[in-house]
């Protein structure tokens, strides 16, 4: 009988371990890093493929993330919103005490792409759809997320701040 207790304390526990690793559904969260590609240009749809960010970030929940942005958007100017992104994926690595602890994942859905005035700034405004995770965040419902970034042409500095994300 005392293991039998045991054994559903132990379950238990695991059970709500698993539970415990998606915390917040409307989490914040702030990164920074480079645009690593510019994209290339598809000249028979348009279309500019595969700009890519990659940034990371510390606070207290994780020791550190990666996230990892790869999108595509039309050469096709909307003058009220700018270029329509039509699509991308995603992956946000996530270390804790110097260790991989999983990784939650999606696709892009939409958004525009602005330069400000000076022509130097960049905004991307992108949806995300979290399809699921790895490791330690398998249990990560889908859900949407909003990705807001600012990239710095002449260097390519990128900070993003990311709302909705499950953590």
């Amino acid at each position: 009988m005392k293991v039998l207790v045991q054994s559903l304390l132990v379950m238990t526990f695991l059970a709500g371990a698993a539970f415990a690793q998606v915390k917040e559904l409307n989490a914040e969260m702030s990164l920074a890093g480079k645009q690593t590609s510019a994209g290339i240009y598809d000249a028979t749809v348009a279309e500019t493929q595969g700009n890519t960010f990659v940034l990371d970030s510390s606070d207290s929940r994780f020791s550190s993330t990666l996230l990892t942005v790869s999108f595509d958007f039309l050469n096709d100017v909307d003058y009220d919103n700018g270029n329509e992104i039509s699509g991308g994926e995603w992956n946000l690595a996530i270390y804790k005490g110097g260790q991989y602890r999983g990784s939650i994942y999606g696709k892009i859905t939409g958004g525009y792409i602005r330069w400000a005035n000076s022509q130097d700034l960049r905004l991307t405004d992108a949806y995300l759809s979290i399809l699921g995770g790895t490791g330690g965040f398998e249990d990560t419902p889908e859900c949407e997320a909003y990705l807001r970034a600012e990239t710095i042409l002449s260097n390519n500095q990128t900070s993003v701040v990311i709302t909705g994300m499950p953590l």
